[in-house]
């Protein structure tokens, strides 16, 4: 039986199959590390807190977002994942619930990733990374 499904109930841990396409880090998609391939010139490679952010960062960034979200929304039709199932499994994840008292949820730490790697300063370190490796 696959550790995912039980036969007493319907029930299915999406957050597992979502796992097990993205990554840990939830952004391992050949076409995100495309995107970043394909942008990180625009980037110096600079220190966040040092770096003059551009607008063009921030419309890439959405260029990201857009297309994560796209990968998202591709993998979740395809398998039959309900998007709200999903939200729904992440929210008790990331709150714990279901758990044993004072312990962390399994996904906990994975839906955190998740969340982290949509946001600007992950985006912006990724692309300066890549954009330092470039320079080299």
């Amino acid at each position: 039986m696959k550790e995912e499904e039980s036969s007493s109930s319907s029930w299915v841990d999406v957050i597992l199959k979502v796992r097990r396409q993205f990554g840990e880090g939830c952004d391992e998609s050949a076409a995100l590390a495309r995107f970043v391939a394909e942008n990180a010139g625009a980037f110096d490679g600079g220190d966040f807190e040092q770096a003059e952010h551009s607008l063009e960062y921030t419309a890439l960034h959405k260029e990201y977002l857009a297309l994560w979200e796209r990968e998202m929304e591709t993998f979740c039709r395809r398998e039959g994942i309900a998007l709200p199932e999903l939200e729904a499994q992440m929210y008790d994840a990331l709150n714990d619930r279901y758990t044993a008292l004072f312990e962390e949820h399994p996904h906990h730490g994975w839906v955190d990733s998740a969340l982290a790697a949509v946001s600007y300063d992950h985006f912006y370190a990724r692309m300066a990374a890549a954009a330092c490796g470039r320079k080299k």
